[in-house]
């Protein structure tokens, strides 16, 4: 199973890192858009993956394009603007639109995004957008909207380091980690990929698209 984080509007990039990577299932961990120049056409391509039994898992970044060209303003969970400053504008302009022009966005996109859910098992894996920490139990960061305000422990926004549990996490989210493997020696170790319970493999910091092969573990990466 390929394993891929944070593509962040980089169609090319993706296109050249599927190429190297093995012809299995695919899971993306989230933010397949904003701030590279090609979302639109991610979506596309994803959402063709989609249909043809991959996975794709929501991030905060598709939360974000949900509330600016779905919700009424009335009902919207961000403060205006704050999607643009997070490179949403950069996916309008994908679309040939304006930052005013949301409503306008290719409605199969908007379903795409609409039932991206927020975590992927299989047996001793658990993968999501950000990592799992809130709380003791699953439904905890299930929760994205607390009290009308955005649970930041939620598994499309926390920002804290994951919990030791039974099942191995990889995630994205932090690319201020970038490659990170957590293990029994501690936290942030990005050179010591042995026994690891945790992995981040953001890695868009350094402007670097990032893949796992899983369960052999291997990295596969693409500078954009």
């Amino acid at each position: 199973m390929n394993i891929i984080a944070d593509v962040a509007g980089n169609h090319d990039a993706l296109v050249r890192l599927l190429a190297k990577m093995p012809q299995e299932k695919t899971v993306f961990l989230g933010d397949l858009i904003d701030r590279g120049p090609k979302s639109a056409q991610v979506l596309d391509l994803v959402g063709n993956m989609v249909a043809q039994g991959h996975v794709a898992l929501m991030g905060n970044h598709e939360h974000m394009f949900l509330d600016h060209c779905r919700a009424e303003p009335k009902n919207k969970l961000y403060q205006p603007g704050i999607w643009f400053t997070n490179g949403g504008d950069f996916t309008l302009y994908s679309y040939g639109l304006q930052i005013h022009e949301g409503y306008r966005v290719n409605p199969d996109h908007m379903v795409l995004i609409a039932n991206m859910p927020l975590f992927y098992t299989e047996p001793g894996l658990f993968l999501s957008h950000a990592p799992w920490f809130a709380g003791s139990y699953l439904k905890n960061a299930t929760i994205v909207q607390k009290f009308k305000n955005i649970n930041g422990d939620s598994l499309i926004w926390n920002r804290r380091p994951p919990r030791k549990r039974r099942r191995l996490q990889i995630f994205g989210h932090n690319a201020h980690w970038g490659l990170t493997y957590f293990n029994d020696r501690g936290h942030h170790f990005q050179d010591d990929p042995v026994n690891p319970w945790a992995i981040c493999i953001d890695q868009s910091h350094h402007m670097i698209l990032t893949g796992m092969h899983y369960p052999t573990m291997t990295i596969y990466t693409e500078p954009y």
